[in-house]
């Protein structure tokens, strides 16, 4: 993000204050085990936004999101 106050294309006054606190996020594949409390966080918000409240997943589908490698992050899930 630096390089990009320095092309000025990010305001340097903003990236002063949000890099006071350095935030490490590990990626989801080092987090297997919180993928069931994603998935179940999510399910709920689809059902507060009015989508059908009974989605199952097969024991296939669960073995495949535990045992994806997750290359991407949280977004990707």
């Amino acid at each position: 993000m630096r390089d990009a106050v320095d092309r000025g294309s990010f305001r340097s006054d903003l990236y002063y204050r949000i890099a006071v606190i350095p935030l490490v996020i590990p990626p989801l594949r080092g987090r297997v085990g919180d993928i069931p409390v994603l998935i179940r966080h999510f399910l709920e918000d689809f059902v507060v936004r009015g989508q059908k409240a009974e989605v199952k997943f097969s024991k296939g589908a669960w073995h495949a999101l535990m045992n994806y490698p997750w290359p991407g992050s949280i977004r990707e899930l």
